[in-house]
């Protein structure tokens, strides 16, 4: 090493051409941030990589005798450093591909959230207005129920009212039938057949129909005969049969009356 704090010429020149490389390499860096867009970095360090193999190459370039090994041993590395490159580039663009992926999922994920959200928002809107219906129907129908309840109950109390007044009048027309029959059974009276038992005699002198003239056994009627000792107590008899047949009518007459 040479003496003295000053640097090699070599080395000052090696340092200017790395600050140059890098101050290119940020510069391309933001170029194409301005077209990959704002989020854009050199992730796989390629452009930072350039910079330094340039100073690299300088450097070899410098030494005559070492430059076949130097160039060897770089051509080495290169070969390695190009396949990382090639990987990490890969890479670089898988994980490109999956985040554009990732935020194509995203937005087809919002897109059927809000779609589902939609649906439901209908489906429900659908729902309810046939809850409504449906409800409306059910009052509807609890109300003609009851209106029919109510017209069930008053056709039931008009069947009771119309029973009852058939059997008032079934019991009039039995009383009104029984009244007939005792009406029309007169001959069945004790007092009838009393009077019915009788037997009646000739027609007296004193007849109030003397003003006819009935023939010997004209109306059932014989006529009087006299016997020597009772003709005229015979009579007598007679009379007063008739006389108790006409008034055994008026006497029944009245204990009807008495009986109703």
């Amino acid at each position: 090493p040479r003496g003295g704090g000053r640097k090699p010429a070599l080395l000052v020149q090696l340092e200017s051409l790395l600050a140059e490389q890098l101050r290119l390499s940020e510069k391309l860096a933001s170029v194409k941030g301005g077209i990959h867009g704002a989020d854009y970095r050199d992730e796989s360090g390629a452009l930072a990589l350039e910079a330094h193999r340039a100073v690299f190459d300088a450097f070899i370039n410098a030494f005559t005798t070492y430059r076949p090994l130097l160039t060897k041993v770089k051509e080495h590395y290169d070969r390695a450093l190009d396949r990382a490159l090639r990987s990490e580039h890969e890479n670089v663009q898988m994980r490109s591909e999956l985040k554009a992926m990732e935020l194509r999922k995203g937005r087809e994920v919002e897109t059927a959230r809000a779609e589902a959200i939609a649906t439901a928002a209908t489906f429900r809107g659908d729902v309810q207005q046939r809850l409504a219906k449906q409800t409306a129907r059910a009052e509807e129908a609890e109300k003609e129920r009851d209106e029919a309840r109510a017209e069930v109950a008053r056709l039931v109390e008009e069947l009771e009212e119309t029973r009852a007044k058939c059997a008032e009048a079934v019991e009039e027309r039995r009383v009104l039938k029984e009244a007939a029959l005792k009406e029309s059974s007169w001959a069945q009276d004790p007092a009838m057949e009393s009077m019915m038992a009788l037997s009646v005699g000739p027609v007296p002198k004193n007849f109030p129909r003397a003003d006819a003239t009935l023939m010997d056994g004209e109306g059932g009627l014989s006529a009087p005969t006299k016997n020597a000792e009772g003709g005229e107590e015979e009579g007598e008899k007679a009379e007063a049969a008739v006389e108790d047949a006409e008034a055994a009518p008026e006497g029944e007459a009245e204990t009807k009356t008495q009986d109703e």
